[in-house]
């Protein structure tokens, strides 16, 4: 027997509005070009994708899955046009969100993924680094659009705090730096900013490696240790 009306047009009994209702943790693969200094790089990124949108006061519920219809036309899309970047597929699904999901005033996506990146241990021995992307769009319908773009990066610190307290008891005078002890640190670095701007997640990842005592490799034998 056919509904006589759509449930979550009807009218619920709280009647207050929900800031943001959707779905988290849905996986997909999804495939990025970008122009590298060889040429252009493609990858494929196994991705973790939140997707939310507002729901008005007058309605008792969303259509949950217009947003698992949104995620699936971009990644779908993204096979023959891959995408540039996963704040550029966030920003895409965000302006589709307020299309399928008309009575919402906000939509916002946020794409979480896996990033492996070659790199080189101090003695120039290759290794493959890994690190998380943060890729997110929200958009106000009416109003503007905003992008996130974040890493995370693990990396080492050697503790200024031991290095004071070594200096003092010690009474040394010398500027070079002293023993102490190092710390495991994992760095998350998050940028917003306008549609028009682009960012590399490459770049994020050098300002907080270079920010560290020393980043860590997968693989570091005892000369590259030294």
């Amino acid at each position: 027997m056919p509904l006589k009306c759509d449930l979550q047009y009807g009218r619920g009994v709280a009647n207050y509005k929900l800031d943001r209702v959707g779905v988290k943790g849905v996986r997909k693969p999804v495939l990025v070009r970008r122009e590298g200094e060889d040429g252009t790089l493609s990858n494929v990124l196994n991705c973790s994708i939140d997707i939310f949108v507002d729901l008005p006061a007058e309605m008792k519920g969303s259509h949950m899955s217009r947003n698992v219809e949104v995620l699936d036309e971009v990644v779908e899309n993204s096979i023959s046009q891959p995408i540039t970047g996963l704040e550029d597929m966030a920003a895409d699904m965000c302006r589709k969100l307020l299309v399928h999901h008309e009575y919402a005033q906000e939509a916002d996506v946020t794409i979480y993924a896996e990033y492996f990146r070659s790199s080189k241990t101090p003695l120039g021995r290759k290794t493959f680094e890994i690190y998380e992307l943060m890729g997110g769009g929200h958009i106000e319908r009416g109003g503007y659009l905003t992008k996130r773009l974040g890493v995370e990066v693990i990396g080492m610190t050697a503790c200024p705090c031991g290095q004071q307290t070594v200096t003092e008891m010690l009474d040394i005078k010398s500027e070079h730096p002293v023993m102490t002890h190092n710390q495991r640190n994992i760095c998350n670095l998050v940028m917003e900013y306008g549609e028009d701007v682009e960012i590399e997640a490459d770049d994020l990842i050098d300002i907080v490696e270079d920010s560290f005592s020393s980043p860590t490799f997968e693989l570091l034998k005892r000369p590259d240790e030294g």
